[in-house]
């Protein structure tokens, strides 16, 4: 590496750092100890893991199966964890998981180096990846894990195919590995990754390559059972497309000012072109050499961004066939946009590959770089602003969630509740302090406050029109629920304000007015009084009122989960 190489790289190392810094600020400001959904699994697995026999047991519930997914990669950070620390703690699941996109970005960077394009046209990949647009997978322990770290395994899989070496050979087999014991779909590693051999003509590696393969899969579905609660695959052409579309623009939700879905759609398809533009050309660079040794099928960069496309929109077709029985806004969620991110950084990291002998060789280096960076600097901004209340809606669903449980469930002393508690703790939550059963005296809140209630087939709204109170975190307003027996707490959902001129505004960040909604099968049948719970500043205040409601029986069917 050249003296001037070594600068450029130094002087960018803050340029990178600072997206980071602001990702994992944002991150541990509103990460809480607490599981969502089937990260109740874990607690289970850690208690089998502990109660199994032998050594060949352990490994067994390692690799169980976890609804279509063999969870390994998840379950081995977690043990490790506990080992370590003892206790079950989510939070530390999170933190690893958001590790995997700095080593993805590092990959994505290497790219530049590995084509002799300067470093600093790399900055705009770190303002793409570090935002709030994975807000669910942020801060959800097992969902984090999973769904990061096999995007990180595929990519890095690729990587080191690519390179066409001995040693990055040997590297490959352990990322592929993890890969497919990550997530279902890391198994695409296994099929680009003998596409990338026999691009290459290595006729010994692409023989070991596919022993390899075969014994992956034949491990993964050797006692596979399909999973319950999976609609049917949707086969309606124009949902399907929309599906499709959706999932490739997810990214672009931030930028909606109107019909999110829509903005995803127009997204998706501009994406798709550039695909079909320079996938083609990675294509015909990648299939040149072939047959031709020792030519590298063209070279890293098209063998690395073939793959890498494959990877997406493989995923994209199969979310898409599978999912869309769900509803089309699921193809948009946060669970999946990091594909459509990587999508977007692949195709900006090939796109400088082609133009960069041309830009270099001009004084247009500096405008190239700049032009490509607001962009990237304003994705960073509207994704972190726009995803910033989906955080806190998340955060204060998990906090109340948890307040409910336990105050709503006896303290069992079964052998089984026993042992939970033995492996996980229950951080403590601004809930704990408040007198959520005793309440107060009235002091009833002033007419213009006052809650509508409105009765669906489903559930109950809640809603305070008027409602003004700004803050971030758990502050907000909450609905207090109250029976002779149980009390039950729920957040309610605060718009943001819209418009470029508040992109930065988080001192005014929601509109006026506040909903609540209920659905019955979360509270147990009962007459509820209800409530108000007003945190401003960190401080709390609750005021009665003189609403009560019938929560009747659930008509909902229980989804069969495995936890």
């Amino acid at each position: 590496m050249s003296a001037s190489t070594t600068k450029n790289t130094l002087l960018f190392v803050p340029l990178f750092v600072a997206p980071v810094a602001v990702y994992f600020w944002l991150w541990q400001s509103y990460a809480v100890n607490i599981p969502k959904w089937d990260d109740h699994a874990l607690k289970a697995f850690v208690l089998g893991f502990e109660a199994a026999p032998t050594l060949f047991a352990k490994i067994q519930t390692l690799f169980a199966q976890h609804n279509e997914h063999r969870i390994f990669w998840t379950r081995l950070v977690t043990i490790t964890d506990y080992a370590l620390f003892g206790r079950l703690n989510y939070v530390h699941l999170m933190f690893v998981a958001n590790a995997g996109l700095v080593l993805l970005s590092l990959i994505l960077v290497r790219f530049f180096q590995k084509n002799n394009i300067s470093v600093w046209a790399a900055a705009p990949i770190p303002f793409l990846i570090f935002t709030l647009a994975f807000w669910e997978n942020t801060y959800w322990g097992m969902a984090s894990v999973q769904n990061f770290w096999v995007v990180v395994w595929f990519v890095l899989t690729m990587h080191w195919l690519a390179q066409n070496r001995p040693n990055r050979f040997l590297l490959a087999f352990v990322s592929a590995f993890l890969c497919v014991f990550t997530s279902g779909n890391g198994l695409l590693a296994c099929a680009c990754g003998a596409v990338v051999l026999l691009a290459q003509c290595n006729w010994k590696r692409l023989t070991a390559w596919l022993a390899f393969s075969g014994a992956l899969a034949f491990s993964y579905f050797i006692t596979y059972q399909k999973p319950v609660g999976i609609p049917s695959p949707q086969l309606d052409a124009k949902v399907f497309l929309k599906g499709f579309l959706g999932f490739l623009g997810a990214a672009a939700e931030c930028l909606a000012t109107g019909d999110a879905l829509k903005m995803c759609w127009f997204f998706g398809g501009l994406l798709l072109l550039i695909s079909i533009l320079l996938g083609s050309v990675a294509i015909y660079k990648f299939g040149r050499g072939w047959f031709k040794k020792p030519v590298l099928g063209g070279g890293y960069a098209p063998v690395f961004v073939v793959s890498v496309l494959v990877f997406v929109f493989f995923n994209a077709l199969l979310v898409a066939y599978t999912r869309s029985g769900f509803g089309l806004m699921t193809l948009v969620t946060s669970r999946y946009k990091i594909y459509s991110v990587l999508l977007v950084a692949t195709l900006f990291c090939y796109a400088t590959a082609l133009v960069w002998p041309y830009v270099q060789r001009s004084r247009t280096q500096f405008f190239y770089v700049f032009a490509t960076l607001m962009p990237a600097l304003f994705f960073f901004v509207a994704a972190n602003h726009f995803h910033l209340n989906d955080t806190l809606k998340l955060r204060q669903f998990l906090v109340t969630s948890q307040f409910n449980n336990t105050t709503n469930t006896p303290a069992a002393n079964d052998s089984v509740s026993v042992a939970v508690r033995r492996i996980y703790q229950p951080p403590a939550v601004f809930l704990d302090s408040l007198p959520i059963v005793t309440l107060p005296a009235p002091v009833f809140l002033p007419d213009s406050q006052n809650v509508s209630v409105l009765k669906s087939t489903d559930g109950f709204t809640f809603a305070m029109p008027n409602y003004q109170a700004q803050g971030l975190g758990d502050d907000g307003f909450y609905l207090i629920m109250r029976s002779k027996t149980r009390a039950y707490v729920f957040p309610a959902e605060r718009l943001r304000r819209e418009g470029i001129v508040n992109l930065l505004n988080f001192d005014g960040y929601f509109q006026d007015g506040a909903v609540v909604r209920v659905p019955f099968i979360e509270t147990v049948p009962d007459y509820y009084r209800l409530h108000l719970l007003v945190r401003m500043a960190g401080k709390g205040r609750v005021f009665p009122t003189d609403k009560i409601v019938r929560m009747p029986p659930s008509k909902d069917a229980i989804v069969q989960s495995n936890w």
